[in-house]
């Protein structure tokens, strides 16, 4: 998350006050030490709607360690890793559970990734490594998409081409293969008013154009136990709606769509993407409880709906 000016401001005043008996502010700042260990589980779910009816409902759990490799003054070196039961797959049909074992060696079972002193996350150290297995796996979607006649030979190219210009950034890589490590490190170096809602305009990596997509962001602390150093912060987004249009456009564009039909298509279209996050954290240390991020996408063309719903949990293992 682009840190605004406000956060900034609010961090500094937050350091001054840190031991006095009143506390107005929650500031978020790693105290981890080497050889701190957590365990969590990952739930993610994937809910679909063509106009009003539920055609996907997919949910997959499984488990995650964070172990600080090393700290010191200036940051912290983690190691994140999955333990990913594929058996949770075997309900698939014959085609799908073949695919599921042949990306099974490039799924991404570890990440070493480094933060700075405050705790927001900096870069993944084994970054290509990562780029390389993910766009394997990608590959062999969209090929057994194209098998199962899902997807026509050209579509299936045009996607692919998409998918490598997405890859060729650095942030966006990130952002792609890296959701659960971002999300978990989202509050750190920031300071949160406890009585107030914080409002501003938050600006968002476009995959598919070279200009970013705005979001309107609300934040309010929910609850806080400042003896168990313990809080609840919810945090709100709406995509822009004008850059939503641009989004399409940039997105037809990159999938080959003529002009002619572009211009139906945008003139028909509308895309409203919300965001909602629930943190809830022991802010000294810096661990979470509950994470839960739930993404909302609805799709308008012409008098078709689509909506999408993707919903991510972080849940500390007691």
């Amino acid at each position: 998350m682009k840190t605004s000016y406000l956060l900034l401001l609010l961090f500094l005043i937050a350091k001054k006050i840190i031991g006095q008996t009143k506390a107005d502010s929650i500031p978020f700042i790693a105290y981890w030490a080497t050889g701190d260990s957590y365990n969590f589980t990952i739930t993610k779910v994937k809910q679909q709607w063509q106009e009003n009816e539920l055609i996907k409902n997919i949910s997959t759990s499984f488990q995650t360690n964070f172990t600080v490799l090393d700290s010191s003054d200036t940051g912290y070196r983690i190691k994140w890793s999955y333990d990913i039961d594929l058996s949770q797959f075997t309900n698939s049909d014959d085609s799908t559970a073949n695919m599921i074992k042949s990306i099974a060696r490039d799924m991404i079972m570890e990440a070493t990734y480094r933060t700075d002193e405050l705790g927001r996350f900096v870069e993944l150290e084994n970054l290509e490594e990562i780029k390389a297995r993910t766009l394997g796996i990608y590959s062999t979607i969209f090929k057994h998409m194209e098998k199962s006649g899902k997807m026509s030979l050209e579509q299936t190219e045009k996607i692919l081409q998409a998918v490598n210009k997405i890859f060729s950034s650095k942030e966006l890589v990130e952002q792609m293969v890296a959701k659960d490590m971002l999300l978990f490190h989202l509050p750190f170096g920031n300071a949160y008013p406890i009585t107030d809602t914080l409002r501003y305009e938050d600006e968002l990596s476009n995959p598919f154009g070279n200009n970013a997509l705005r979001a309107d962001v609300q934040i309010y602390v929910k609850a806080v136990d400042l003896d168990d150093n313990y809080c609840i912060i919810n945090q709100i987004s709406a995509l822009n709606t004008e850059d939503t249009k641009a989004y399409l456009t940039d997105l037809f564009t990159q999938l080959g769509i003529t002009d002619k039909e572009m211009d139906k298509m945008i003139k028909t279209s509308t895309l409203h993407i919300t965001d909602n996050k629930h943190l809830e954290y022991w802010y000294d240390p810096g661990v979470p409880y509950l994470i839960e991020s739930k993404r909302e996408s609805i799709l308008n063309t012409g008098d078709k709906k689509v909506k999408r719903v993707d919903i991510t949990k972080i849940k500390y293992n007691d």
